[in-house]
């Protein structure tokens, strides 16, 4: 049976054991993530963890709407990706300067 299929067995069957398989490969993306300057070296443990949490919280709807028209590892990779993508708009979000409003600015004199 091809690796494929045994994936995919697993993601019906036994999802979290797929998820310990696929451990390598989130710290693939999150490496490849922070090579590229997107992620901190020091934050790469944290993004890991949110990564595997948001995952197990997603797999049901993971298991309901993979119709099999990819491989499962690229499907996989493609939410780890954009986790990894989520993760740093919302840390660009909050590291933004906030202007000041318009009404609180004090004009000179």
């Amino acid at each position: 049976m091809d690796r494929n299929k045994v994936e995919i067995k697993l993601l019906k069957k036994n999802p979290e054991k797929l998820l310990l398989e696929y451990q390598g490969m989130v710290w693939a993306i999150v490496r490849n993530q922070m090579m590229k300057g997107l992620i901190a070296y020091d934050e790469q443990d944290d993004l890991f963890q949110e990564i595997m949490k948001k995952l197990l919280e997603r797999i049901s709807r993971i298991q309901s709407q993979f119709n099999n028209s990819s491989q499962l590892r690229t499907y996989f990779s493609t939410i780890i990706r954009n986790i990894c993508y989520e993760n740093t708009r919302k840390v660009s979000m909050i590291l933004e300067p906030q202007a000041e409003p318009y009404g609180e600015l004090e004009l000179a004199t």
